[in-house]
């Protein structure tokens, strides 16, 4: 199984592209890739700012749809990019750091602390 990350600088994006937002990437990724062969799915400009800052993934790709894409929403990257799997894969946010592997009995699953999943089948 991979672990897919995915980036997008919007023009009108909220998320503020700073040093702190890369320092937490880093840990992201570097936690991560313990457990996960490292994927991005990113834009040119995604692919150099990572690069630029020594966050290293197993692999970049350069996705075509997310270079196009000139909305303002901040899950259309995310949305692109999981369309496209084939194969098993977990998606990470930046801020997602993990000490042990991720287990789920579940095809499909959220993490969102609001939810009580308890009698979620």
């Amino acid at each position: 199984m991979k672990a897919i990350y995915s980036f997008k600088k919007l023009v009108k994006g909220h998320k503020p592209l700073d040093e702190t937002l890369f320092k937490v990437a880093a840990i992201s990724v570097n936690s991560v890739s313990k457990f996960y062969d490292t994927v991005l799915y990113t834009d040119k400009y995604g692919s150099e700012i990572f690069k630029s800052k020594n966050i290293h993934f197993d692999k970049i790709i350069i996705d075509d749809d997310i270079e196009k894409y000139d909305g303002e929403l901040e899950c259309m990257p995310k949305i692109l990019t999981m369309v496209k799997q084939n194969e098993p894969y977990i998606h990470m946010d930046f801020t997602v750091i993990i000490f042990e592997k991720i287990w789920s009995p579940h095809t499909l699953t959220y993490s969102y602390w609001d939810l009580n999943l308890s009698n979620n089948s």
